[in-house]
């Protein structure tokens, strides 16, 4: 999910197991502006799902 920072400190009243992580000097485009922590974020997310053999990599 991408949000403006100031939303952080809000986001665990509506989700439950949350990790916030901020993308400094990025806008709309994260994956982009800052392509390594997007990536290094992505690969965390999905790695315990490919452990589990519930996604192929």
């Amino acid at each position: 999910m991408v949000c403006p920072a100031e939303w952080g400190d809000k986001l665990g009243d509506y989700f439950s197991n949350l990790k916030f992580t901020t993308a400094p000097k990025a806008g709309h485009f994260v994956h982009y502006e800052q392509a390594e922590l997007s990536n290094q974020e992505m690969i965390a997310f999905f790695a315990p799902l490919v452990a589990a053999g519930a996604w192929k990599a």
